[in-house]
């Protein structure tokens, strides 16, 4: 029972946080000017296993029309967008760095977060809970 309780309470503070990552994510770009970008380059990353990973270089024109290049600070394979892509990025301000809007690079953390946390509050719940359940159901 002490495990389950356990379970029940990082599954919530796990879902807890990557729900306040998916929100923090959604409110830095809710409302903001959409530019247009393309994905100039495919960086390779070498990872510790030997697998190759690939960042993103894209190119865009901030709404006053200046040029700039957005590098993503993360790597993933398959790569997020093809080479050549046309992708969108939300414009957050004059010297700040525009947000690529792809779902892995806004909300990968907090959805992964959010699910696994769900899942083991789910799982503590059953293993809490389960036994009462069965004893209610079968054994009266």
């Amino acid at each position: 029972m002490k495990g389950s309780v356990i379970l029940l309470f990082i599954g919530l503070a796990l879902a807890g946080l990557g729900w306040f990552l998916l929100f923090r994510a959604h409110n830095r770009v809710d409302g903001r000017p959409v530019i247009q970008g393309e994905v100039t380059e495919l960086i390779p990353v070498r990872g510790s296993k030997g697998g190759t990973s690939y960042k993103l270089r894209v190119a865009y024109q901030d709404p006053a029309g200046n040029p700039g290049v957005l590098t993503t600070g993360w790597a993933q394979n398959p790569p997020a967008a093809k080479q050549g892509e046309a992708v969108k990025l939300a414009w957050v301000g004059p010297g700040e760095t525009p947000v690529l809007l792809l779902f892995s690079s806004l909300f990968g953390v907090g959805w992964v977060l959010a699910v696994v946390g769900l899942a083991l509050f789910v799982l503590g719940a059953g293993f809490a809970y389960g036994p009462e359940l069965v004893r209610k159901l079968y054994l009266s």
